[in-house]
């Protein structure tokens, strides 16, 4: 084989390396964001799974309550004396977390701003 031939072989393995090595990469950037929203997907699937599952949680616990209801209203219309009615207890003066804070709060003036303090730049 003369030189001109291999110079042909060689020439026409460096066009085609130019040719491929940039559409590797294009190629190979598209796999990586196909995957990368491929997990996505299968995160953001998951997590409506989830809402999913505590939804329907939710449904079963509002469902019993609304038996109990239907049962109570079905007793009452049936000749009850009185529905029975369940008030809401006052919270306790031990049970409130915010007492200590009320306590080490600054007074405050009557309408219920603190008094506008001006600094000036460069003074402390």
């Amino acid at each position: 084989m003369t030189s001109e031939m291999w110079m042909g072989i060689v020439g026409g393995l460096g066009a085609a390396f130019v040719l491929v090595c940039p559409l590797a990469f294009v190629c190979w950037r598209r796999w990586r964001q196909l995957i990368t929203q491929g997990q996505r997907v299968e995160s953001a699937r998951q997590q409506l799974m989830l809402q999913n599952t505590q939804a329907r949680k939710q449904i079963e616990i509002q469902q019993a309550e609304l038996a109990e209801l239907r049962h109570q209203l079905a007793l009452y219309a049936s000749g009850a004396k009185e529905m029975p009615r369940f008030e809401p207890t006052a919270p306790q003066p031990e049970d409130d977390l915010l007492i200590g804070l009320q306590e080490a709060a600054p007074d405050r003036p009557a309408d219920g701003f603190a008094q506008t303090q001006i600094a000036l730049r460069g003074t402390r």
